[in-house]
């Protein structure tokens, strides 16, 4: 009984270990440290397109496209900045509204009003914008919330896409995490990335709410899986006395991916233009990885 033991022991013992490759190469080593670095990359970009949603959904000053006051303009001979001066006087405003998105949308119906009176225009009656909506362009040139109009009784809609936008990174943590464990991680990584990408320009094409929702909610699963699977295998690809480094090194790319989306937001003011700066950084370290 007490051989057995003893045997069961020394085959314990000799159970390999996925670390104990480092007491043969080193704690450095020249090919580990440069896959890490390019694996990194890997967050900076999740990081990148995390934030980058703050920028696609802003709330954005609007106000109701008003067809009597366009006419008026013509009439009296109005540039378009003199224009702007005098619709704002006609505007109505909402001042129980609670958000940006909810101040601006009634009018006042100007069909009957003649301009050329003067009268107080304030007991006219008002109703819900009839002509859509006129955005404030000085921050952003198109942005996803004006081309689909996501504002007034569409504002929900905004919390709608970043909910199923968050509920993908949940699948994608609970799916693509245990896919690296079963057929490797940088395969893994490669693919999500890979089709991270192609819903990027999923996403950059879409020609509705519904087909930008689903296509972030598609990039948002293959982005948190690419991202987890990143984070696993580069931490194994540093001795166990620097993982926890490494794993601080990660989260500082990604907070470099937070600034990038500031700085991409500043000089690229076209959501779609924004995307395909993203894509282009995201097919590029899918390159890098693969070699």
């Amino acid at each position: 009984m007490t051989d057995q033991k003893k045997q069961m022991e020394f085959k314990v013992d000799l159970t390999p270990h996925f670390d104990d490759v480092f007491k043969y190469i080193g704690s450095y080593n020249r090919h580990f440290t440069i896959s890490f670095f390019i694996l990194s990359l890997v967050y900076t970009s999740a990081g990148l397109d995390a934030t980058a949603v703050i920028f696609l959904l802003p709330n954005i000053v609007h106000w109701c496209r008003v067809e009597e006051l366009d006419n008026h303009c013509v009439e009296i001979g109005l540039n378009e900045y003199d224009c702007q001066q005098m619709k704002s006087k006609y505007r109505h405003h909402d001042d129980n509204s609670t958000t940006i998105n909810e101040e601006y949308c009634n009018q006042y119906n100007f069909t009957a009003y003649d301009f050329a009176s003067n009268s107080s225009f304030k007991n006219t009656p008002t109703l819900y914008c009839q002509n859509g909506f006129e955005y404030d362009n000085s921050l952003y040139q198109t942005s996803v919330t004006e081309e689909f109009d996501l504002v007034c009784e569409n504002t929900y809609l905004i919390s709608l896409s970043l909910s199923l936008e968050y509920a993908g990174l949940l699948i994608g943590s609970l799916i693509i995490g245990n896919i690296g464990d079963r057929y490797g991680r940088k395969p893994t990584t490669v693919v999500s990335m890979l089709l991270w990408s192609i819903f990027c320009v999923g996403t950059m094409a879409a020609q509705s709410y519904w087909m930008y929702t689903l296509f972030r909610l598609l990039s948002a699963i293959c982005a948190t899986g690419g991202y987890i699977t990143a984070f696993v295998y580069g931490c194994e690809l540093v001795s166990p006395s620097k993982r926890s480094l490494a794993g601080s090194f990660l989260n500082f790319q990604w907070a470099i991916g937070y600034t990038l989306a500031s700085l991409f937001a500043y000089m690229i003011q076209h959501w779609r233009y924004r995307l395909l700066a993203m894509l282009v950084i995201q097919a590029l370290i899918s390159v890098l990885i693969c070699m």
